[in-house]
């Protein structure tokens, strides 16, 4: 029984896989298992697994029809849960890769604060490696609440994260859709008072340029108001007030600039952007106060939401000269 499970979705990465395993191998922490998950890849991706495989013991190739990243990360928990798993589990993106003392620190970090979660930044690269650690930050223990608030840019994905294996039971990302770390990691993260926070970065994120969230606006981006929906209402039906009012900002900003891609994207989708407009709209009088949102500060929401009530606020504002 390895005491780390990391778990990797695969698919056509073919150009990456080598960065991100070595630098799996290079770990200063020993005592981990990696479960591959190649999902339906096309091109020599599966073969790159099974040659690690035949390498390192560790390594585990699991092969499955393609369907989604989501797909690919439950079928891996799935997999650890049913073969003799350990204390701790985390995710790894197949084009990233991880500093050499990633497991190590996170791990230290999470026992020596009795965290069940441990959390570290992360650094935007092209570069094939990571920088050498200027320095060694003690971790500190935040609420998570606090994380939430300060730091959602990592708490949201799966990544830069090491988990208690007995957090995720009965948990698993919605598949078939985009946007699905937006349901499932707060329902992870909530379950712990604190977390164990590194502020190094120790993972190296890449984001190619196939990336789906780079793409033009389709109605699957519509899943991501609806993730950060359920995430509004679980805060204000369990008490979490900062977090409520920090998350309902997010969504209504969320409604926006999806109904301006989406009206921006052409006639085919305009059903789409009058159901994004309404429903801003009516969430907009519902969540304004909660939120902070205002017409000084954001004046576009206003406007998009109610483009008649806000003519005498433009008109007053040109004659204001701002």
């Amino acid at each position: 029984m390895a005491q780390i499970s990391i778990i990797i979705p695969v698919y056509n990465a073919e150009k990456y896989i080598r960065r991100c395993l070595d630098s799996v191998l290079r770990q200063s922490f020993q005592d981990y298992r990696v479960i591959l998950v190649n999902d339906g890849s096309i091109d020599a991706s599966l073969a790159l697994c099974r040659e690690y495989c035949d390498r390192d013991p560790r390594f585990i190739v699991l092969d499955k029809k393609n369907g989604g990243a989501a797909s690919a990360r439950n079928l891996g928990l799935d997999w650890d849960a049913a073969n003799d798993p350990g204390q701790w589990l985390c995710f790894l993106d197949i084009d990233d890769y991880i500093h050499e003392r990633y497991l190590q620190l996170l791990l230290s970090a999470a026992l020596e604060n009795h965290a069940k979660i441990s959390m570290c930044s992360y650094v935007s690269t092209t570069k094939d490696c990571l920088d050498p650690l200027e320095t060694d930050a003690k971790a500190v223990c935040i609420a998570t609440e606090t994380v939430w608030c300060e730091r959602q840019i990592y708490c949201t994905v799966p990544v830069v994260k090491l988990f208690a294996r007995d957090l995720w039971r009965g948990i698993r990302f919605p598949e078939g859709i985009i946007h699905e770390d937006e349901f499932t990691l707060y329902r992870v993260l909530f379950q712990c008072e604190t977390i164990a926070f590194l502020d190094l970065p120790l993972y190296g994120y890449y984001q190619t340029e196939t990336s789906v969230m780079r793409g033009a606006w389709t109605p699957r981006h519509m899943t991501e108001p609806d993730g950060l929906q359920a995430q509004l209402e679980f805060f204000q039906q369990n008490g979490y007030a900062r977090a409520a009012a920090y998350t309902a900002k997010i969504y209504l900003l969320s409604l926006d600039n999806n109904y301006q891609r989406c009206d921006a994207a052409g006639k085919q989708y305009a059903e789409y952007a009058g159901k994004l407009k309404k429903r801003l709209a009516v969430e907009l009088r519902r969540y304004r106060k909660l939120s902070g949102i205002t017409l000084r500060r954001e004046p576009w929401v206003f406007t998009d939401a109610y483009p008649i009530r806000t003519l005498p606020y433009k008109a007053w504002r040109r004659l204001r000269g701002k």
